[in-house]
Formats: structure tokens, C-alpha cells, sequence
């Protein structure tokens, strides 16, 4: 994964892909997204959506910005789908190298139980780290690891945690995420 700023003054998005254009992969979709100067990492994935991107704007107040960009750039390049933003952090203060196995899980936390789960990913030492969400979910957690089964096994104990309502994850290959960041400089 690139190097991602989470400075206050940046406004992070969050694209999840669950249609591609008939005429199209979802690996070629992500590779095109990734020509985008907002994009900071975008992949196809094996899970509830095809591909997904994470978007960066400079200006941290600028949902117009976004909403332009959601409106323009990437409906025309075919993103029809669901977005998030970005309203908090946990654990990215460090860079988030891209590993070979990529676990993005979403999660729905029960209601007032936001910072027992925040909590918790600290005592099993399995996120990598994660965002703080408005959308359908509340969490966007990244699970890393050599192998889809030591990041299935991570996201297993990350599923008993007290306070998680439901999850939904998505597995990425970061090998073919870095390929697509290396074709894109």
C-alpha cells in the first residue's frame, strides 16, 4: 500500500465495487482507478464486493469535492456503488506496508460499543488497523498475513469479540495490489 497521510486535513473514502462494466474485469477497473490521483490503493477482491479503492482528498472539508468525484471521474470510469468516509483511525499512525494476504472486514458494532471493540483489537493483536466509518458499517478493519489461512484464522478471533454485531470481509491478494501500484508510477 502506498503511504497514506491521515492528517487531519485529508478527507479518506472508502469505494466498494460490487459491479463492474460489461465490458470489464474488476482487476482491470482497479488498475484503471489506480491512474487516478485520488486513488491511494485500489485492488480486486474475493468477497461481498468485486473490487475496492480508498480515496484520498487533500482538503479534509471538501465533500463537494468527493461528491464531484464520485459524480464524475469515477462514474464515468464505472464505479457505480457504495461509499464511506473515513471519521477516525486506529493504529495508522505507522505505515501500512501491503502484505501478501489482505483481510478487509467490515463491521457492525453494537450500538454504544464502538470503543470496547477499539479496545479489544489491542488485546488480540490482529488489525493491522482500521478506520472508523459512516456507511452501512462502522469499522473497515485490515487483517494482514503470509497466507488466506492465517488471515482467516485472524479474522476468526476478531469475530468473537464482545460488542461486534456482524462481519463481512474480503480477501485481496497485495501481491497484485503492488504490481498495479508499480505499473501506476
Amino acid at each position: 500500500m502506498a503511504d497514506l497521510d491521515y492528517s487531519r486535513d485529508k478527507l479518506h473514502a472508502f469505494v466498494f465495487i460490487e459491479h463492474v462494466p460489461d465490458d470489464d474485469t474488476p482487476a482491470e477497473l482497479a488498475r484503471r482507478l489506480y491512474g487516478l490521483p485520488q486513488v491511494r490503493f485500489a485492488s480486486d477482491a474475493v468477497g461481498p464486493y468485486l473490487a475496492f479503492a480508498h480515496l484520498e482528498l487533500d482538503d479534509g472539508d471538501d465533500l463537494g469535492g468527493l461528491q464531484d468525484l464520485i459524480s464524475n471521474e469515477l462514474w464515468n470510469a464505472g464505479v457505480h456503488c457504495k461509499y464511506c468516509t473515513e471519521v477516525g483511525t486506529y493504529r495508522v499512525g505507522a505505515k501500512r506496508s501491503t502484505p501478501d494476504i489482505i483481510g478487509l472486514v467490515s463491521i457492525v458494532v453494537q450500538a454504544g460499543a464502538l470503543d470496547a471493540v477499539i479496545e479489544a483489537f489491542d488485546e488480540l493483536d490482529v488489525v493491522k488497523g482500521a478506520s472508523i466509518l459512516t456507511g452501512d458499517f462502522d469499522i473497515l478493519a485490515q487483517v494482514n498475513g503470509d497466507t488466506v489461512d492465517e488471515v482467516l484464522g485472524k479474522i476468526m478471533r476478531l469475530q468473537g469479540v464482545r460488542g461486534i454485531v456482524h462481519t463481512s470481509t474480503a480477501l485481496m491478494d497485495g501481491r497484485r495490489a503492488q504490481a498495479a501500484s508499480r505499473k501506476r508510477a
